[in-house]
C-alpha cells in the first residue's frame, strides 16, 4: 500500500471503519472472534471501526491485518455500504391487541431488552 493511498484511507477512517465492520458481520464474524483472529484487542478494533484511530502507522498496522484475513480491496473500504444499522434493528412485539395499552412493568420489560439488544451490538 503506498503512503498516498493509506493517507487517502486514514482521512476517511470512519467510512472505512463501518465498512470493515459490516464486512467482518458479513462474513459472519463476531468482534470478539474477528479480534482473535486479526490478533487485535476487542477495544483496539471498536476504536478502529469508529474512525478513533489517531496514529496513521497504527491505523496501516491494523488494516494490513484486516485486509489479509476478510480478503478485501482499498475500494471497497471507501465504497458507500447499506449497513445493517441502517434497517430495523428489533422487533419486539407486534401481535398485541388494538386496545392493549402496557403497564409499567411491560414497560420496563421493553427498556430492558432494548438494552440487551444495544449491548449485544456493541460487543458482537
Amino acid at each position: 500500500m503506498d503512503k498516498n493511498r493509506i493517507e487517502i484511507l486514514f482521512s476517511e477512517r470512519k467510512k472505512v471503519g463501518i465498512n470493515l465492520f459490516e464486512i467482518m458481520k458479513e462474513q459472519g464474524y463476531t468482534k470478539i472472534s474477528f479480534s482473535k483472529r486479526v490478533n487485535i484487542s476487542r477495544p483496539t478494533l471498536n476504536h478502529l471501526f469508529e474512525g478513533e484511530i489517531s496514529s496513521i502507522t497504527t491505523f496501516e498496522k491494523y488494516l494490513r491485518r484486516i485486509q489479509d484475513v476478510l480478503q478485501v480491496e482499498e475500494q471497497d473500504l471507501m465504497s458507500e455500504r447499506r449497513t445493517a444499522r441502517e434497517g430495523l434493528q428489533a422487533v419486539f412485539s407486534c401481535n398485541e391487541p388494538k386496545d392493549y395499552h402496557p403497564g409499567e412493568k411491560e414497560r420496563e420489560m421493553f427498556e430492558v431488552l432494548g438494552d440487551l439488544i444495544n449491548l449485544c451490538d456493541f460487543y458482537y
